[in-house]
């Protein structure tokens, strides 16, 4: 197996991130105004671990499908992701 060389630059690599829902089960936690992926941990959102450690492998921006909230996701990473909004919630 072919060990993959994280300091290389892998344009080619694309990461999609879920984060429009609501997180209803995660209210009682969270409170209303706070999408779930942005709960503080540690000192930072909980998407920029995801977010920073991407950059640090040096892949190609991430696209994060945002809806529900999506401006303080928008604000907080501004041009560190593309943005896809998903109008529609299915729920899961």
């Amino acid at each position: 197996m072919k060990k993959t060389n994280c300091n290389k630059n892998t344009t080619n690599i694309y990461v999609g991130i879920l984060a429009s829902g609501k997180g209803t089960r995660f209210r009682e936690v969270v409170g209303k105004k706070t999408s779930k992926c942005m709960v503080n941990l540690a000192g930072k959102p909980m998407l920029s671990y995801i977010v920073d450690t991407l950059s640090d492998m040096r892949l190609q921006k991430p696209t994060i499908v945002v809806g529900y909230l999506q401006d303080t996701i928008r604000d907080y990473f501004q041009d560190k992701a593309n943005y896809v909004v998903q109008a529609k919630r299915m729920g899961t």
